[in-house]
């Protein structure tokens, strides 16, 4: 059997903040099984452009069902309709990994507009978060698949780069 492929779904991830260096740091660590990054602009120019990959990933999704679908989400509400398309994937049985780089992702939950279609997409997802002190909050919500990746980057005593603790 052979061993199940990443494709990634991010923001240009260009710059230097935490999200961009955590998303750099988990794309050089799995490049060996990367299948494709679909990279699309920040804002509102992202928007055509995230037409045309929604349909490459769903192309992609009906060749095959053997990887992980590693998404670099939102936490805001336009952002969230952004992914939409990409987290229903979910409904059909793709395995996808949500990572979050903020802890105001709650704020969509609680959302009146989107929050229950919210909450039942990530319920289908693993929802790797940046703190511990989400967890809690989170199951309360009945998110139960969720891993803690802290949305620090360091160094070890060697001075080369920690490996990250999330696996596929």
């Amino acid at each position: 059997m052979s061993q199940r492929s990443i494709i990634v779904w991010t923001a240009d991830y260009s710059e230097t903040d935490g999200q961009s260096i955590v998303t750099n740091s988990i794309i050089s660590e799995f490049c060996n099984e990367l299948t494709k990054v679909f990279v699309y602009p920040k804002g509102y120019k992202g928007v055509l452009h995230c037409i045309v990959l929604y349909f490459y990933v769903y192309f992609m999704c009906s060749k095959s069902n053997n990887f992980v679908l590693y998404i670099v989400i939102s936490r805001s509400f336009f952002g969230f309709l952004r992914d939409l398309p990409i987290l229903f994937l979910g409904m059909f049985g793709v395995r996808i990994v949500c990572h979050c780089h903020g802890s105001d992702l709650i704020n969509l939950f609680t959302n009146k507009f989107v929050g229950d279609i919210a909450l039942s997409l990530y319920r289908k997802c693993l929802l790797v978060v940046p703190s511990g002190h989400l967890v809690k909050t989170l199951r309360s919500f009945g998110l139960l698949n969720i891993t803690v990746i802290e949305n620090f980057y360091f160094v070890d005593e060697t001075g080369d780069d920690a490996e990250s603790s999330l696996e596929f």
